[in-house]
This record gives structure tokens, sequence and C-alpha cells, in this order.
């Protein structure tokens, strides 16, 4: 029995180790700063439990969210001006609820979202002036709840979303 025990107790703690999750509830990236500080302060999170909102005026880069697999509930990205592409995201296979992607006016392509397989909510991409195609998104499969495509005036390549079976409305 105490082996049974330890060997459950190891299990479990091999488990956690490996895959780690960290901000519950709506967080909100504002800064830079924030962003790298996230890597800093979690560098075992894989999984952001709540919903995250990245907007502001002096972000330039998502590396501290390379290690980023799941988004549990929503991601947002808006009104980023001075970001130029969606490094950091590469890893990212499955996004919960919404995900959307708003005044980015520097994002010439979302090629960094190729990993995602799976969006459960919105997925929306909006008021993104360079951008050209949407082939990042190639690999989802799920059925997002809708799917929006607003003020892109360069996109002319949508075939990014071919494989989508479907869309769901409710």
């Amino acid at each position: 029995m105490k082996k049974v025990f330890l060997y459950l107790s190891f299990l479990v703690f091999s488990i956690s180790a490996f895959s780690q999750s960290c901000l519950p509830g709506d967080n909100y990236f504002s800064t830079q700063a924030d962003i790298d500080n996230f890597y800093i302060n979690n560098p075992d999170c894989n999984t952001i439990e709540g919903n995250l909102m990245i907007m502001g005026n002096d972000i330039t880069n998502l590396n501290g969210l390379q290690n980023i697999t799941t988004f549990e509930a929503g991601l947002w990205i808006e009104d980023c001006p001075l970001l130029e592409n969606l490094t950091g995201l590469q890893n990212i296979n499955y996004v919960g609820d919404y995900f959307e992607l708003g005044t980015l006016p520097l994002i010439e392509h979302i090629d960094e979202l190729s990993s995602i397989t799976y969006v459960g909510g919105a997925l929306d991409i909006v008021n993104m002036p360079i951008l050209t195609n949407i082939n990042g998104l190639e690999n989802i499969v799920s059925s997002p709840t809708h799917l929006l495509f607003w003020y892109n005036p360069t996109l002319t390549d949508i075939e990014g979303v071919r494989n989508l079976q479907s869309i769901t409305t409710l």
C-alpha cells in the first residue's frame, strides 16, 4: 500500500511539474514589461486559465508568451501599434473561447499561429491594414462560434481557413 501511495504521489508530482497553469480570471497586459515579466515570473507556465487581453502602446513583441500552448479561455490582442509580428505565440495550439486580433497596423502576416488547431469561440481579425493573408490559421479544424474579418483592406487571400468544416452559431 505504501508503494502504491508513493507511486501515485510521484505520478501526480511528475504531471504537475511538466504542465503548469497560471493566470486564472481576467488578465490584462498593457506594457512590454508586463509581457517580459510574465515569462520571468512564470517560466514553467504553459496554460493560461483565464482570459488574457494584450493592449498597449509600447508593446513590441510577445516573446514572454513563448511557453504557452493553451489558453483555456480567451485571448485578445488589440491596439498594439508597435507590434510587428506574433512571434511568441508559435506554440499555442488551443484557445478555448474567443480569439481576436485587432488594430495591429504593422502585422503583415500571422504565420506564427500555425500551431493552433482549436478555437472554441469567435475568431475575429479586425483592422489590420497591411495583412495580406491568414495562412497561419490553416490548422484550425474546430468550429468557432463565428468568424469575422473586418476592415483588413489588403487581405486578398483567406485560404488559411480552408480546413474549417463549419462555423457554429449560437
